[in-house]
């Protein structure tokens, strides 16, 4: 998590398509990275198992310098990231890059 904060998406963690899909969305995602600062800590929060799905998503809360993101991941039998999923990130009122 920490490389991606930093604007890359390491293909040595993802699976092909999670690569592809993080290539294509960080020129947008590195403005969002800029507004939340530094990353401080990621703590696990639960597993969601969605209808049809063996393997449960791990639901992961991304603490950053100005604001916070859930992130949802799922790995495959690699071990690489086979979901990674993030809806909007949270930026904190006290954020200087709130505007």
């Amino acid at each position: 998590m920490l490389a991606e904060s930093h604007g890359e998406c390491p293909a040595d963690l993802m699976a092909p398509n999670v690569k592809a899909a993080c290539d294509e969305q960080m020129p947008r995602l590195k403005g969002v990275f800029e507004r939340l600062g530094p990353l401080q800590k990621t703590t696990f929060e639960r597993t969601l198992s969605k209808e049809g799905n063996a393997v449960p998503v791990e639901i992961y809360n991304v603490e950053f310098q100005h604001g916070t993101w859930e992130w949802q991941v799922r790995t495959d039998e690699t071990g690489k990231l086979h979901i990674l999923w993030a809806p909007q990130a949270r930026l904190s009122s006290t954020s200087p890059l709130t505007a």
